[in-house]
């Protein structure tokens, strides 16, 4: 098994480059991606219909915020903004919204003007719904007291220590709505991408396998003192290794070139990686034991990569999805389940003991995929030899 392995180690010569993109990608994918981050203050422009005291506690609500700079402007210069790409969306503080917190409503209707959805615009939309519910409440609790003492110095009191204090804060690393959707975009971009081009390291490293038994390398070497136990241990160790490799320099490339902020458990984070790994090993166990040669195995896995990724939220957040049978078939891909569990550790601060779910599912998806697979690949290829 250790000559095997041995072996397996000293071919990555002839694999660096393709090792090395494997790696590079995802950094420079996470660059594009993320520059809305990275940009400073991105502005928000903000058209308030009708002039009132609640439009304007709004308006400075969100102006408390220091990861924005609000432009208060006409709906006229809104629409010609998003028309000629100035803007990306504006609020409009409709009466519907000014009304919505008058009544104590449950739902605050918010209106933004924008050109197409995307995901900084879904947390966009949260951040606004998170300044509304604010302001409704501070507002409520004006009312209570004012109905109480009869006094409205008591509410201008209130209402100043309010702007004062910039009581509204909204992190940019995780933005929350009321159905725990948290979202940031650097995380995103780096996660998603790195699960993907992962994959095809997995998969590729687990393909030399199928090329040994094109080559007649497997024939062989059965014929040696060696057990397929062996065969199957070395390849294992040395594919996970490499995919693991590969995903904790990734990691730690987010961590001092993207300044993300792994949360309180790195280990955890390690811990899902290592799941992850072997639950793709099993998807190239399997894509391996139906593939005839290497140029199949070639054409097979970015189907299979691509359509997972898309399906488990790897491009853009599972959370904007609201077709119930595209979410249904997400909960069947490994990188569904792993951005789950890293979303709750880095974005929610939850232990490991929190993410036992995903990585029980992942884990049961690791077993029957290399069940399937080994017996596929000993079936047709090991019992050929």
């Amino acid at each position: 098994m250790s000559a095997i392995l041995w072996a397996r180690f000293k071919g990555l010569r002839n694999q660096k480059m393709s090792l090395l993109a494997m790696f590079i990608l995802p950094i420079v994918f996470t660059f594009f991606f993320s520059l809305g981050n990275l940009g400073g203050e991105p502005v928000l422009p903000v058209v308030v219909e009708e002039e009132d005291k609640l439009s304007e506690q709004l308006v400075l609500a969100l102006t408390a915020s220091e990861e924005r700079n609000v432009e208060r402007i006409e709906r006229s210069e809104l629409e010609e903004g998003l028309l000629s790409n100035r803007y990306e969306a504006g609020w409009v503080i409709t009466t519907d919204t000014v009304d919505a917190i008058k009544n104590s409503e449950r739902t605050i209707p918010i209106s933004m003007l924008r050109m197409k959805d995307t995901g900084t615009l879904t947390s966009l939309e949260n951040e606004l719904r998170t300044v509304a519910l604010d302001v409704a409440n501070y507002y409520q609790l004006t009312q209570t007291i004012e109905q109480e003492f009869e006094g409205v110095a008591v509410t201008a009191s209130l209402n100043q220590e309010y702007v004062n204090e910039k009581s509204i804060t909204v992190e940019t690393r995780a933005l929350e709505n009321e159905g725990g959707f948290t979202y940031d975009q650097t995380f995103q971009a780096l996660v998603g991408f790195t699960l993907f081009f992962t994959m095809y390291t997995i998969v590729f490293t687990l393909g030399e396998l199928l090329e040994d038994e094109t080559k007649l390398i497997l024939q062989r070497v059965r014929i040696s003192p060696v057990s397929t136990l062996s065969i199957y241990g070395a390849n294992f160790v040395y594919s996970f290794l490499v995919g693991f490799i590969q995903l904790f320099l990734l990691v730690l490339t987010g961590r001092y070139l993207f300044n993300i902020d792994w949360g309180p458990s790195f280990w955890g984070v390690l811990l899902v990686m290592a799941v992850y790994t072997v639950a793709v090993m099993g998807i190239g166990m399997v894509l391996c034991a139906i593939s005839k040669t290497m140029q199949q195995l070639s054409a097979f896995t970015p189907v299979v990569a691509v359509s997972t990724a898309m399906l488990g939220g790897a491009y853009w957040p599972i959370e904007i999805i609201q077709n119930e049978w595209l979410i249904r078939l997400a909960t069947i891909t490994p990188i569904y389940h792993a951005m789950d569990a890293l979303k709750e550790i880095v974005l929610q601060g939850n232990s490991v003991l929190e993410i036992w779910p995903q990585l029980f599912v992942l884990m049961l998806t690791s077993l029957f995929l290399f069940i399937i697979g080994i017996t596929l690949f000993s079936k047709f290829k090991i019992a050929r030899t």
